[in-house]
């Protein structure tokens, strides 16, 4: 069973995220800094999706499922 099947597909999300950002924040309108720190936060955001799938993953291995 899988229980999110959403963050399997990272290159989707990413470029959805890339996107969203490119309309709010036109390439010369958004100042490096804060570009930076979105991205950042973009990176954590995945990082912390990929431990939650090994996380549940991992559960639901040892619960025998």
């Amino acid at each position: 069973m899988n229980a999110d099947p959403i963050w399997c597909h990272r290159r989707t999300i990413v470029a959805l995220l890339h996107t969203t950002m490119q309309f709010f924040f036109p390439r010369d309108h958004i100042r490096p800094a804060t570009r930076g720190l979105a991205i950042m936060i973009l990176n954590c955001s995945i990082f912390f999706s990929f431990l939650i799938k090994g996380a549940l993953l991992i559960r639901n291995v040892t619960l025998g499922r």
